[in-house]
């Protein structure tokens, strides 16, 4: 017994949705990680990363996440110079990064 083509199609387009989705939901457990990273007790910080993390993070490419784990050890006043645009940060995956923060979070533009 052969199976109907209509149905070999339906699972391959089934396979192919659950593997797309796996690559584009964001665990909840990475989410939360980036949540506490975002809390920073200074509340110049706390008032755009927390916001940045709860609305922002999960839509970002994999690549963006990545690097705003790795802007999350950075030290506190490094943070707050390059969010309050005092200083360039010398990656630009992190001065990319920093933009996309402020436009997202609604921070003034310099």
């Amino acid at each position: 017994m052969s199976v109907p083509k209509a149905f070999k199609d339906a699972m391959q387009y089934t396979t192919f949705f659950y593997d797309c989705l796996d690559e584009i939901m964001v665990e909840a457990g990475e989410v939360n990680r980036m949540r506490w990273a975002a809390r920073r007790g200074m509340l110049e910080l706390d008032l755009l990363l927390e916001p940045f993390v709860d609305q922002h993070y999960a839509n970002l490419s994999a690549e963006d996440r990545e690097t705003f784990e790795q802007f999350m050890t950075c030290q506190d006043q490094d943070l707050y110079a390059y969010l309050m645009q005092r200083v360039q940060p010398e990656d630009p995956k992190f001065a990319a990064l920093v933009v996309t923060i402020r436009k997202l979070t609604g921070a003034p533009q310099a």
